[in-house]
C-alpha cells in the first residue's frame, strides 16, 4: 500500500523548510500539500509570497474546506483583550465545523501523515486534532528561530494579554491550570498541541524548551520531541571558523517597518554600526530586508554599502563577520566559519539563548576589541552553538544520517507500516 503525507505550505518560509523534505522522500510514498491560497496571494503585488503554487502538485486550497469567510481573519492575533477574547471562544471552543469543513478535507485526502510547520493556524490545528480519531499522524516541524512561550522586553516576560495569554511563572498555579483548561485547548504554547504525535526541533534547546512546556498542563507530555536539525539549511558539513576578520555584513531586519522600533532606535541601531566599523577599521555592507522599505534604507543606511544583488548564502560566504540583531540567518554563519556578532541594544536586552553563546559576539557602541573576542571562538564553541541550536547529523557519532532533510525524511515515514488505512 502507497502511503500518503501531506505537507501544509502557508508561506515562505514553511516552503523553505518543508518541500525540501517532501523531495527527500522516495517515489514509495505519495506526497500531497495543503496551500493556504488567502496567504499566498495578496492585492498588493509587493506584499505578495509569489508561492510557486502550480509547482506544488499535487495540492488542495484549504479555502475549499472553509465555510465562513471569517475564518480568513484569524491569522493574525488581534490587540485587544476583548477581541482575543472572542476569538479564542470561536476558533478553540465553538466547534470547528461551524466554520471549517475538516471531516470532508481528511475524506478527500485520505493522508497518513500529516506534516506542519506550525500548530497554531486554526485549520492546522483542527486537522491535528482529528488525528486522534481519523488514524493518521500529526507531526509539526519546527522552522526558524522563535520564542515557543511568550517575549521579553528589559529582561522581563511580557504578557500583553494579560489573562487572555498563558503565564510560564503564574502567581497562582490553580488558576493558570483552569485558564488553559479552558481557554487553550490545542495547548497554550507554540508547538504544544496535545494532539502531536511529533515535534521535530532545530537543536537540543528547543527540545528541552518545548518538552518542558508540554509537560505543564494540558499537554501532560503527550507527543514526543526530537532534535533532528534545520532543513532549510540542510548541513551535511561545517566550514572550521576563521577568526582573521576584515569584512562584516549586517542583515538588517524590518521591526522599524513593523512598528515596533522607533526612529530614534533605527537611528541608535545604525551609529552602532558606524561606530563598529570605524573602531574596527572594517568593510561594513549592508543587506536590506525584504520588507525593508527605501525610505528607512535611504534615512538610515546611506552612508553604507549596500548589498543587493547577491543571494543570502553567497552574501554571507563573501563575508568574515556576520552581523545581526536575531535573524536565523546567523545559524548559517555559524555553520559557514563566520564570525558571529549579535547587536546589542539598550531596549532589546536579548537574552534569548540562540543570541546570548559564548560562539557569538555581543556588539556595543563600546565594542573596540574585535581581535581579541573573535579569537575566542573555536572549533569547540562552535560545535557547541551547533549542537544547542541547529543539530549536524554527521557530526553527531551516534547518528546515522548525513544531513537533517535524511533524518527528518525517516522520522516522517518512521512507524507506517503499524498505521492503518484512515
Amino acid at each position: 500500500m502507497v502511503r500518503k503525507i501531506v505537507f501544509s505550505i502557508y508561506d515562505t518560509t514553511t516552503y523553505r523548510n518543508l518541500v525540501p523534505i517532501a523531495e527527500e522522500l522516495s517515489e514509495d510514498y505519495e506526497v500531497e500539500y495543503l496551500l493556504f491560497d488567502e496567504l499566498l496571494q495578496s492585492a498588493d503585488p509587493s506584499k505578495s509570497s509569489a508561492l510557486p503554487a502550480d509547482e506544488l502538485k499535487p495540492h488542495r486550497f484549504a479555502d475549499e474546506y472553509i465555510r465562513s469567510k471569517v475564518a480568513t481573519k484569524f491569522h493574525e492575533t488581534p490587540r485587544s483583550k476583548k477581541k482575543v477574547a472572542v476569538q479564542r471562544i470561536i476558533e478553540d471552543n465553538i466547534s470547528p465545523q461551524l466554520i471549517y469543513d475538516i471531516h470532508s478535507y481528511i475524506k478527500d485526502t485520505s493522508m497518513d501523515v500529516f506534516v506542519s510547520g506550525h500548530d497554531r493556524l486554526p485549520f492546522i490545528k483542527h486537522v491535528m486534532k482529528f488525528s486522534e480519531t481519523a488514524d493518521f499522524k500529526s507531526i509539526v516541524i519546527q522552522h526558524g528561530i522563535n520564542r515557543p512561550d511568550l517575549e521579553f522586553r528589559n529582561g522581563q516576560p511580557v504578557n500583553r494579554q494579560g489573562l487572555f495569554r498563558p503565564s510560564i511563572e503564574p502567581q497562582s498555579w490553580a488558576i493558570e491550570k483552569f485558564k488553559r483548561r479552558f481557554g487553550f485547548n490545542y495547548g497554550a504554547f507554540l508547538f504544544c498541541s496535545p494532539y502531536a504525535d511529533e515535534v521535530l526541533t532545530m537543536g537540543d534547546f528547543f527540545t528541552e524548551r518545548i518538552r518542558k512546556l508540554r509537560e505543564q498542563y494540558p499537554c501532560n507530555g503527550a507527543g514526543t520531541v526530537t532534535t533532528v536539525g534545520y532543513s532549510e539549511f540542510n548541513p551535511g558539513s561545517i566550514k572550521p571558523v576563521e577568526t582573521n576578520a576584515e569584512s562584516a555584513l549586517f542583515l538588517s531586519q524590518w521591526q522599524y517597518e513593523a512598528g515596533s522600533w522607533t526612529e530614534q532606535q533605527q537611528k541608535q541601531l545604525a551609529d552602532i554600526l558606524r561606530t563598529f566599523q570605524r573602531k574596527n577599521n572594517l568593510n561594513l555592507r549592508v543587506r536590506p530586508h525584504p520588507k525593508d522599505s527605501e525610505e528607512k534604507i535611504s534615512r538610515f543606511f546611506n552612508d553604507f554599502q549596500l548589498s543587493r544583488g547577491a543571494g543570502l548564502e553567497s552574501d554571507i560566504e563573501n563575508h568574515d563577520i556576520v552581523l545581526t540583531v536575531d535573524s536565523t540567518a546567523l545559524l548559517r554563519a555559524v555553520l559557514r566559519g563566520k564570525v558571529p556578532g549579535v547587536i546589542d541594544l539598550p531596549w532589546e536586552q536579548n537574552t534569548f539563548s540562540p543570541f546570548t553563546h559564548d560562539h557569538v559576539l555581543s556588539i556595543d557602541s563600546d565594542f573596540v576589541d574585535l581581535e581579541q573576542q573573535a579569537s575566542k571562538l573555536s572549533e569547540t564553541t562552535q560545535v557547541d552553538y551547533l549542537q544547542r541550536f541547529c543539530y549536524v547529523p554527521s557530526l553527531d557519532e551516534s547518528s546515522k544520517f548525513n544531513t537533517p532533510r535524511e533524518y527528518l525524511a525517516a522520522k516522517i515515514t518512521s512507524d507506517l507500516n503499524s498505521i492503518g488505512p484512515v
